[in-house]
C-alpha cells in the first residue's frame, strides 16, 4: 500500500504499528487470493471481514456474559444453603454427628 498516516492517538506507537501491520496482511492476502483485485477493493474486503469478525466476537462475548450471569444466579441461589452449618445431632453412643438432609 505503500501510503503514511499520521495519527493522533493515545494508544502505543508500537501498538498502531502492530495493528496497520495485520491489516497490511490482510490486504496482501485478499490480493494475492483474489486475482487482479484494486488496492481499494481489497481495503473495503479487510474492512467487511475485520466488521465481521467484530461483530462475531461482540456476539459470542454477549453469550459468554449472559451464560456467566445465570451460573452467578445458580450459585448465589445455592450458595446459601451451602454455607449453611450442617445440622447436627448426637447418636445414640453420645457423639456429634452430621444429621442426613
Amino acid at each position: 500500500m505503500g501510503e503514511q498516516l499520521t495519527l493522533l492517538t493515545d494508544r502505543d506507537e508500537a501498538y498502531v504499528q502492530s495493528l496497520a501491520s495485520h491489516v497490511r496482511e490482510r490486504v496482501e492476502e485478499v490480493m494475492r487470493s483474489g486475482g487482479l483485485v484494486s488496492t481499494d477493493r481489497a481495503l473495503i474486503l479487510v474492512a467487511l471481514e475485520m466488521a465481521d469478525e467484530c461483530f462475531q466476537l461482540r456476539k459470542a462475548n454477549q453469550r459468554a456474559e449472559e451464560h456467566l450471569e445465570r451460573l452467578l444466579r445458580l450459585l448465589e441461589e445455592e450458595m446459601p444453603s451451602a454455607l449453611r452449618p450442617p445440622a447436627m445431632s448426637v447418636s445414640d453412643g453420645g457423639t456429634l454427628e452430621p444429621t442426613p438432609r
